[in-house]
């Protein structure tokens, strides 16, 4: 399916009612500095205050951010840490940040994402409208697609061995999902403050999953908005293959599986994680296994990785890698 061609000349017209709630928590760990600035300038059409919480990068500081606002009508803090503490560490910050100025909404956003015009206020009109409706909404998020336009996502929800696949038909304004990805993904602060924060322990890789399965767990929900929309790239590169059916499978730096093996399995041993969740993780974790196994490049490397994600779970460790094994023999 084909990403609907949106011209970015389109001036999304800000709507105060809306974006005076609204503060975006972006984090950063060594940006393209040009595409940060493509994403800063498409959020400043859509919202007034952008928080930027950079994770302890050398190629940003304050003197670059002040060159990326150039001609860029926004209100943009800038929080460097001192210390690079995962994504699930630099959203904490930023909506902690943005609890304590007041706001009503956060919306999450990595550094390779860009919002189309009127994400933002679709998104939230959406929440305000489902929970006049007698949802406990947690958060809404849009769909996505490759920045060529092509591979847009679509919504899902478990079922055990699979995942059930959301239509979004013509007059389809929202689904209940059950997980969304962290970037373009609105929360409500009064959802925060009940569910809690993101779990730090992942540092990265299934902090948006953790969060979102909690908040389903705690009585919340989680929806996906058919007419929301944005760039974003899952890995450094995607490759379609063949297994039973066409599919996809995004390709990650090695040091990725490290984290998304170990935090699946970390998930898969908490009781409020779904059983539905947890046989589709370990059918994904196998499929990954096997065809990093068969066909991938790195396999050694990358294996190796993942077996030392399943060995710190052994041993229950958690937080940020301690060891570097990407040089080691």
């Amino acid at each position: 399916m084909s990403f609907p061609l949106i011209s970015h000349s389109i001036q999304s017209s800000i709507n105060d009612e809306y974006n005076s709630k609204v503060a975006v928590v972006l984090v950063t760990f060594y940006p393209d500095l040009n595409r940060l600035q493509e994403s800063l300038f498409e959020l400043s059409l859509q919202v007034k205050h952008v928080i930027l919480v950079d994770n302890n990068s050398l190629n940003i500081n304050e003197y670059i951010i002040l060159n990326l606002k150039k001609n860029i009508e926004l209100d943009l803090e800038f929080l460097q840490l001192t210390e690079n503490t995962g994504i699930a560490g630099g959203l904490n910050k930023g909506i902690n940040r943005a609890r304590d100025q007041g706001f009503s909404y956060v919306l999450l956003m990595d550094q390779d994402s860009i919002p189309l015009p009127n994400m933002v206020k679709t998104l939230q009109e959406n929440m305000i409208e489902l929970e006049s409706s007698g949802f406990h909404v947690a958060a809404t998020g849009p769909r996505f697609c490759d920045s060529n336009g092509k591979n847009l996502s679509y919504f899902s929800r478990h079922s055990y061995w699979r995942t059930q696949r959301l239509e979004c038909n013509e007059g389809t304004k929202s689904v209940l999902v059950d997980i969304l990805i962290s970037s373009g993904t609105l929360l409500s602060i009064g959802a925060i403050d009940q569910i809690g924060l993101m779990d730090e322990t992942l540092f990265i890789d299934h902090v948006d999953t953790e969060w979102c399965l909690r908040a389903k767990f705690a009585g919340w929900s989680i929806f996906g908005v058919c007419d929301a929309y944005m760039y974003h790239t899952l890995g450094d590169r995607r490759q379609k293959f063949w297994f039973l059916r066409w599919r996809y499978i995004s390709y990650h730096l090695p040091f990725r599986y490290y984290y998304i093996f170990r935090n699946g399995v970390i998930l898969m041993r908490r009781p409020y994680i779904s059983l539905a969740w947890k046989l589709y993780c370990f059918n994904q974790l196998c499929m990954l296994f096997g065809y990093f196994v068969l066909f991938a490049p790195n396999r050694w490397l990358n294996l190796r990785m993942m077996w030392h994600g399943l060995v710190d779970v052994w041993h229950g460790n958690s937080g940020k890698l301690k060891v570097d094994l990407s040089n080691s023999d």
